[in-house]
């Protein structure tokens, strides 16, 4: 299931503002309610052996996700299926692929241990 989290408190990440929030990537606050998302953050839960996965895109997210579960990498195919546990939405791709590559780092990882993601 789905967890809405508040926006993610970014500031050990170079201390920008990131402006996103963690609602479906469809138009939502992050933009201006009726302008269209440019970009989401979203980490994935293996049903499987419970890793986490980290990913950025353009796209619907929901669309990416079912790619994702069909096993469109090698590392998907051999980890999912996947649970969809958060989704963060940007207007701006630059500020989506700093908060994507922070997840990824060392700090982002304890970061959503911390809040349980």
């Amino acid at each position: 299931m789905l967890k809405y989290y508040p926006q993610f408190p970014l500031s050990a990440a170079g201390g920008s503002a990131f402006g996103g929030s963690s609602v479906p990537a469809r138009g939502g606050p992050a933009c201006g309610w009726g302008r269209k998302t440019m970009a989401c953050v979203y980490v994935l839960r293996s049903k499987r052996n419970n890793k986490r996965y980290v990913g950025c895109t353009s796209r619907d997210v929901q669309e990416r996700f079912a790619e994702h579960n069909n096993g469109s990498s090698q590392w998907t195919s051999l980890n999912g299926p996947f649970e969809l546990v958060y989704v963060q939405e940007y207007c701006d791709i630059k500020e989506a692929k700093e908060l994507e590559k922070f997840l990824k780092s060392g700090q982002g990882r304890q970061c959503l241990d911390e809040f349980g993601i």
